[in-house]
């Protein structure tokens, strides 16, 4: 069985693509469906020929543009073969939209990790003010009094415009010690936590 699985697997790529590419072709220049009978051993040649280096899918969407480019520039192409002259063009088309797509997959990416992060840092700040309203009156103080003595040895100036913000994050960070503040990995690992 497995010798037949093969055999087939192998007929489909060397025969049965390349004659689907062919008559695809003709399809897209005529609007007419052909038969294997009006398909040259050059044509054939051809689209397997393509299929081996661009693969069936990139063949296909080489004869959609070979046509489309034929058509632009009334080109009368009547064989496969006849959509050789733009092969160099889709190749560089197609490296440009692929490297266009990679680029915008990459912005995307970068764009959905700022807002995590923005996210995560919401998240974190609310939860260290929540673990920090629900612990203890002493456990309160003594959180305080080690998020000043951080800032001073860290040589935050106290009394100035922003040194209460710098306080609060040293809280936070000796909250998340104390109390185990989920991670940025865990937070978005666990949606009950968003």
């Amino acid at each position: 069985q497995n010798e037949l699985q093969f055999k087939f697997y192998e007929e489909q790529e060397s025969i049965g693509h390349p004659m689907e590419l062919v008559r695809r072709f003709h399809e897209h220049r005529t609007g007419e469906k052909i038969t294997a009978s009006h398909v040259t051993a050059g044509e054939q040649q051809y689209a397997l020929t393509l299929v081996k280096e661009l693969t069936f899918e990139g063949a296909q969407a080489f004869v959609e543009y070979g046509v489309k480019r034929a058509r632009a520039t009334n080109y009368a192409v009547n064989s496969l073969a006849g959509l050789k002259t733009y092969y160099g063009d889709f190749l560089k088309d197609r490296e440009a939209i692929a490297k266009a797509k990679d680029a915008a997959a990459n912005r995307l990416r970068k764009e959905q990790d700022e807002r995590n992060a923005a996210a995560y840092d919401q998240y974190r700040r609310e939860k260290a003010e929540q673990l920090f309203a629900e612990a203890p009156a002493d456990n309160q103080k003594s959180i305080e009094t080690a998020a000043v003595v951080r800032t001073k040895a860290d040589g935050g100036i106290l009394g100035r415009t922003g040194s209460s913000l710098v306080v609060r994050m040293e809280r936070d960070k000796l909250i998340e010690e104390r109390f185990g503040i989920p991670t940025k990995e865990q937070w978005l690992g666990n949606p009950t936590l968003h």
